[in-house]
């Protein structure tokens, strides 16, 4: 009997004009090698609506540096929804920034599970998260960008 590995396939879409194949995740910050507006609108939002991806996000409070941990299937909605007071346990710290999104593209109990983890992990364990690898906020910020 095969083994069966845990590792999500990469799905790749190829972009006619340029012969290009990119990753089909909306996070790869790969639109920006595009010039033409119009692509990367059609990629972005072909990435959005086909490959369903689940986030754990994490924010800092500018008010006193504290972290929020939370789980959304569209991050940048739940800052908004954030700091416009929404939320009773998140709004005396008003206003936050994302420091931080994991993005799972698999199974969202893996998401979920990985958000109570975070909420967990002691101060140094959580900082190590933020500055991992893992951490796609720049990428994700520069695909909200080009939008």
């Amino acid at each position: 009997m095969a083994e069966r590995s845990n590792a999500a396939v990469l799905k790749t879409v190829e972009v006619k004009a340029s012969g290009v194949r990119i990753p089909l995740s909306p996070l790869d910050g790969i639109l920006k090698q595009f010039k033409k507006p119009e692509i990367v609108m059609i990629l972005g939002f072909l990435f959005q609506t086909i490959l369903m991806a689940f986030y754990v996000y994490i924010l800092q409070s500018d008010v006193d540096s504290s972290y929020y941990k939370g789980y959304s299937e569209n991050p940048s909605l739940r800052l908004i929804f954030h700091n416009n007071g929404l939320s009773k346990y998140t709004s005396k710290k008003m206003p936050w920034k994302l420091v931080c999104i994991i993005s799972f593209t698999t199974k969202k109990e893996e998401a979920l599970s990985a958000e109570k983890r975070y909420k967990k992990y002691p101060l140094k364990s959580l900082v190590a998260v933020i500055n991992s690898e893992k951490n796609i906020v720049p990428h994700y910020l520069k695909g909200i960008e080009n939008r």
